[in-house]
């Protein structure tokens, strides 16, 4: 969710965020690519976590696994692509590389994990959350992120945007959570860590 937030909250701030920081001209050509890394970082921080948990295990070929899959769709569709799309391309090919690198995770954890339902864990604690900070912010974008400006926006507008957009996708998660069959454990994982740092249990 922290993840979704915090780069999800640069997709509809993206072209005003561009504008202010390199110019007009950049931001034109330019903001489509950072709201598809944008993306692309969203989906693989899905992995993060497991990645680390496979190296505490003492598991580094499976990380290296992870990392080779990674690197080679990459870079596969950065050939593919890059000749047709040009440098635009270089966003679409990150996205594709963490995706695979999505999947190859998954599939080492099961041999890992001998769970019940793991697909369906995996949906729910990580796509579904991940999936919703990724609508809201394309949403939010087909709202805001369009405006024209005469000369380049301030930074006031620029972080209060990123600020709202950052929020709205956080609290979109938080509900999504709610739905389906694993929203107890989600709900109490929830206040288990808002507790460690708030001053106070606003739960």
């Amino acid at each position: 969710m922290l993840a979704a937030s915090a780069l999800g909250g640069l997709i509809p701030v993206a072209g005003a965020l561009l504008h202010r920081w390199t110019g007009a001209e950049v931001a034109a050509e330019a903001q489509l690519v950072l709201v598809v890394l944008a993306i692309s970082g969203i989906l693989g921080s899905s992995a993060n976590v497991f990645a680390f948990y496979l190296l505490s295990q003492g598991r580094s070929s499976s990380n290296a696994l992870i990392s080779l899959v990674t690197g080679i769709f990459t870079l596969a569709t950065s050939a593919v692509a890059l000749p047709y799309f040009g440098w635009e391309a270089a966003g679409w090919s990150s996205c594709v590389g963490m995706v695979a690198q999505m999947v190859i995770t998954v599939l080492l954890l099961r041999r890992t994990f001998r769970l019940s339902g793991m697909w369906s864990r995996m949906l729910h604690f990580v796509l579904i959350p991940l999936g919703t900070g990724v609508a809201i912010a394309l949403a939010l974008r087909s709202q805001l992120g369009h405006a024209s400006f005469d000369h380049a926006p301030s930074w006031w507008y620029v972080v209060s945007l990123y600020g709202v957009s950052a929020a709205a996708i956080f609290v979109a998660a938080v509900a999504a959570s709610q739905l389906g069959p694993y929203r107890a454990v989600c709900w109490r994982d929830l206040r288990v860590i808002s507790s460690r740092f708030l001053p106070f249990k606003a739960i």
